[in-house]
């Protein structure tokens, strides 16, 4: 659970692409109402971003922002957690908890991944915002509440209850995805470069523009944060921005040590045996000394495994074999 009641006149997102521009106007236009919003779009587009700035630009703006992430709710726990519960209540309850419900009180309730709750969770939580009311764990009395809702899912709607979805979805905005931005996923990873004190290299501006960033805005942002720590001279460099989405996609199975990007296996591309440089080089188009040279800085010539392995499989996945640099 976390709380903000900080005002912050930023845009929450930037560009001029139309998805862009739709986003924007339909926050501006529901922030300073008490309508429920869901925020519905795929992982790390922003919705926590936005679900702050709609507070922030509302009337309630000074109160309390409680994030309640629905996916980390263990079912047992949830109503105690929610509306809270009595002395007494169970075994360990030594006094009165206040739930994140009533901690919202006057402000935003901000339901992350809301879809995640099992469905009839999703019932007993939407009745008691839509009813104003709750009741503690061991209580014997109804409690007023007043919270704005504010719900986000990556989930389609076919995870809701349609009771909930309904009850929920009174004001809808879709996060795009960065594949939909066009030249403003350029614009968002100059203004995050620019936060961390650094630019962008040209090779990286245009790979940037070429790759499909699956983690939207959230791997976007990583990337250029970690290239950021390897920059030379202020200037991030292409290498460093591959090398990270590449590990990112080998984090998605750690099980398998010769596994790469979005789970390209690297005998289908070398073959077995150790990668040589001239197999490199003829994969990713580039001279063969200027692979060995790559090859041997990276310490993995005879071996085709490990670190470098994945950044090989980044260049040959990036569509820019040419930037992968001597």
């Amino acid at each position: 659970m976390q709380t903000s009641a900080q005002h912050n006149g930023a845009p929450p997102l930037r560009g001029n692409s139309p998805a862009i521009r739709r986003v924007l106007l339909r926050a501006e236009k529901v922030a300073p109402t008490d309508v429920t919003v869901l925020l519905m779009g795929p992982t790390g587009t922003g919705k926590t971003t936005l679900a702050k700035w709609i507070h922030e630009h509302s009337s309630r703006a000074g109160k309390p922002f409680v994030h309640i992430n629905c996916a980390a709710l263990p079912e047992g726990l949830f109503e105690s957690e929610v509306f809270g519960h009595k002395r007494g209540a169970f075994s360990g309850a030594t006094q009165d908890k206040v739930g994140l419900l009533q901690a919202a009180i006057g402000g935003t309730v901000f339901l992350d991944e809301f879809a995640e709750l099992a469905t009839h969770l999703q019932a007993k939580l939407l009745l008691a915002l839509e009813e104003g009311c709750i009741r503690r764990v061991g209580g014997t009395g109804d409690e007023r509440i007043d919270v704005r809702v504010i719900a986000a899912t990556n989930q389609p709607k076919s995870r809701f209850r349609e009771d909930v979805f309904r009850r929920l979805n009174q004001f809808r905005i879709d996060m795009p995805a960065v594949r939909e931005l066009g030249d403003d996923v350029l614009l968002l990873a100059t203004h995050e470069a620019e936060e961390m004190g650094c630019a962008l290299s040209a090779e990286a501006e245009r790979w940037i523009l070429e790759y499909s960033w699956p983690g939207n805005v959230r791997q976007l942002q990583n990337a250029i944060k970690a290239g950021s720590v390897m920059a030379e001279e202020g200037v991030i460099p292409v290498e460093e921005l591959m090398y990270s989405v590449a590990m990112d996609g080998e984090s998605k199975d750690r099980g398998n040590e010769d596994e790469g990007v979005d789970g390209l296996d690297l005998v289908d591309i070398f073959g077995p045996g150790p990668v040589r440089a001239r197999e490199v080089a003829e994969d990713l188009g580039i001279h063969s000394t200027t692979a060995q040279r790559r090859l041997r800085r990276e310490g993995w010539e005879q071996t085709g495994a490990g670190r470098s392995s994945t950044w090989i499989m980044a260049c040959a996945d990036s569509g820019f074999p040419d930037k992968c640099g001597p």
